[in-house]
């Protein structure tokens, strides 16, 4: 379900004021993961990606550790919750598919 509880972003500059989707993820054990968009379609509808870490169970965009346009590459940490973003830019909403890779 979309929200609409953040408009901006302490890691990135711009006017995030469309609906934001987040999926929440545990990391197994530390490593490179990336979260992406399938068939990004940009021109079509502009969604950006965030990761934010949770610390002692809370969550906020201060808490961005890394931003990307279609796909966002981080460091996890075993044991470390993280909320998985998409955003979309000025009023850019609707339907996408994102997948998340461990390397």
């Amino acid at each position: 379900m979309a929200t609409d509880a953040i408009d901006g972003w302490p890691c990135a500059t711009g006017n995030y004021g469309a609906p934001e989707v987040a999926f929440e993820w545990t990391a197994q054990v530390g490593g490179t993961v990336e979260f992406g968009l399938v068939d990004a379609r940009p021109t079509e509808l502009n969604h950006d990606l965030f990761v934010v870490a949770s610390q002692d169970g809370v969550r906020a965009p201060a808490q961005c550790v890394a931003f990307g346009f279609n796909s966002v590459v981080f460091e996890a940490r075993p044991g470390t919750t993280y909320f998985l973003v998409a955003d979309g830019y000025f009023q850019d909403e609707g339907a996408f598919e994102a997948e998340l890779s461990c390397r």
